[in-house]
């Protein structure tokens, strides 16, 4: 099975060129390449093809993650700005910034979204997470999506857009969110 596996390790080679981190995968590879000699033919068929299913998983979210545009969305006061701006300079009004607003704590440690943060994520998807992200920032050793909170954040983001009919936005948050919880089962396994 030399060429599946020559193959593989050019997917992931490939992966690693897109910006990819191909770590755990070339983990993965190295491993089996160590134990191509021991293993019966079944075996080293079944390896090759579990870590092919785990790259072309990786290589849809990367696609997706090239292949999303953001909406452009100009609110009334940004517009009326421009006009101003167009027409009479000294009148313009200055431009309001996004406000994104924390979830409401509720006394069993769930998260509880509101309507208004629904709506900021159909005006701004990328921003309000963004928000989120900064604030689960605090540790340089742990990721934000290592915080069971931000994987909340994450499936929110998604399922809002999904119910807003944008489901090539929401399969980013989507993606993120399952890639924090893979993180999340492996440090437990690992005992970290």
């Amino acid at each position: 099975m030399f060429d599946e596996r020559k193959i593989l390790l050019d997917r992931i080679k490939a992966l690693g060129q897109d910006g990819v981190g191909v770590k755990p995968f070339l983990d993965a590879f190295l491993t089996m390449e160590k134990t191509v000699a021991t293993l019966n033919k079944e075996k080293l068929a079944e390896s090759i093809e579990r870590l092919t299913t785990q790259i072309e998983e990786q290589e849809r979210r990367s696609k997706a993650a090239k292949d999303f545009q953001p909406k452009a969305v100009q609110t009334t006061t940004a517009a009326a700005n421009a006009v101003a701006t167009s027409c009479h300079p000294a009148a313009a009004a200055p431009v309001k910034k996004a406000v994104y607003s924390a979830p409401v704590e509720v006394d069993s440690g769930a998260v509880a979204f509101t309507p208004q943060m629904a709506e900021q994520i159909r005006n701004d998807p990328n921003g309000w997470v963004n928000y989120w992200q900064h604030r689960y920032n605090r540790d340089p050793n742990h990721k934000p999506e290592e915080y069971p909170a931000f994987i909340r954040v994450l499936d929110f983001a998604a399922k809002t857009l999904n119910d807003a009919n944008r489901p090539q936005e929401a399969i980013v948050f989507s993606n993120r969110a399952q890639s924090g919880r893979d993180l999340r089962r492996k440090k437990a396994a690992d005992g970290k």
